[in-house]
């Protein structure tokens, strides 16, 4: 039963991306994506050093940096 909700949650989850991403402009979903990614390398990375696994969790953590430093890059405005 666990793995039904969980299905069905992606699901829903995985809809509300498609229309979301159909409807924004190009500059919306890149950020919402780049975010997205973000959020779930962090997850990930929680989940790796829950589960003792550091360097799996070492290696995201490296991953992410350079996506938060591209994501403030876009989030910021320049002038």
């Amino acid at each position: 039963m666990p793995f039904i909700l969980l299905l069905l949650g992606v699901g829903i989850g995985v809809y509300a991306l498609y229309k979301f991403l159909r409807r924004s402009t190009r500059e919306e979903a890149q950020k919402m994506l780049l975010s997205l990614a973000i959020g779930i390398s962090v997850l990930l990375a929680l989940v790796m050093i829950i589960a003792g696994k550091y360097p799996i969790a070492a290696i995201l953590a490296v991953i992410l940096i350079p996506l938060i430093s591209k994501l403030y890059k876009l989030l910021t405005p320049s002038k």
